[in-house]
């Protein structure tokens, strides 16, 4: 099948040979007679549109077959190659991933290096796999994660310092609120006994002068010739801080 535009040029050419005879017949009609050419111009359009139409919708359809036929020639064409080419790339990628990895073993020594030194280790096989764009994401993924870890080790660290520095602060001003409050306590024990002391001292010399008092007392009364048997013979009197004895010396009955 023979696929061809041109072959529509005398369609092409009948169509514009058609609307420019209606639009000539047209162009002068008028009245009665003038109204039915027009009508009659329209129907033969109107039909030679649905010809048109029925005629080139074969013609996709024809074109449309055509194509699904081309595409199947081309994939079956395509699998045919696949069928060969799929094998042998695998093939080539065989043998060049294995001289790829001979060349990368003289660098192993310098990639298990750079490992060790983010704290990891692979296998000989794991690392000669990895080409040199594919190892260089690797450690540097690997190198970012050992950093953070490292530096979360250390933050961890300088809190718990942190920590130990305030709890050790704690327990200091803990420990000198109580000793302070255990001297400010004796200080204020040895101000209790003190004060109870003196106040027992002063009640104790009170309590002399009062005795010392009494005795003086008695023996002034005794002095004087008071006696237990004589007291109704005595009299005191007390003026201007003194006490002045008086005793009866005689009775007359009137």
């Amino acid at each position: 099948m023979e696929l061809s535009i041109s072959k529509f040029d005398p369609l092409k050419a009948e169509i514009s040979a058609l609307v420019e005879n209606v639009k000539t017949t047209v162009a002068s009609a008028s009245g009665a007679a003038g109204y039915e050419l027009m009508k009659e111009n329209k129907r033969v359009l109107q039909q030679r549109r649905t010809d048109l139409v029925k005629g080139l919708k074969a013609e996709r359809e024809s074109a449309i077959k055509f194509q699904k036929a081309i595409i199947e020639v081309e994939k079956d064409c395509l699998k045919l190659i696949a069928d060969v080419e799929d094998p042998l790339d695998e093939k080539i990628k065989t043998i060049d991933d294995s001289r790829k990895r001979e060349e990368r073993l003289a660098i192993l020594p310098e990639r298990k290096e750079k490992l060790l030194s983010i704290e990891l280790e692979l296998t000989d096989d794991e690392i000669l796999d990895m080409d040199d764009r594919k190892f260089a994401e690797f450690f540097v993924e690997k190198k970012s994660l050992y950093l953070e870890a490292k530096q979360a080790k250390i933050d961890e660290a300088a809190r718990k310092i942190e920590a130990d520095k305030i709890a050790l602060e704690d327990k200091k001003k803990h420990d000198e609120a109580l000793e302070k409050a255990r001297k400010d306590g004796e200080i204020a024990a040895k101000k209790k006994i003190k004060e109870n002391e003196e106040k027992k001292a002063a009640q104790e010399k009170a309590d002399a002068e009062l005795l010392e008092g009494r005795k003086k007392y008695q023996n002034f009364l005794i002095k004087n010739g008071w006696t237990e048997e004589t007291a109704d013979q005595f009299t005191t009197i007390k003026s201007d801080g003194k006490i002045i004895l008086y005793r009866k010396v005689g009775e007359f009955k009137i």
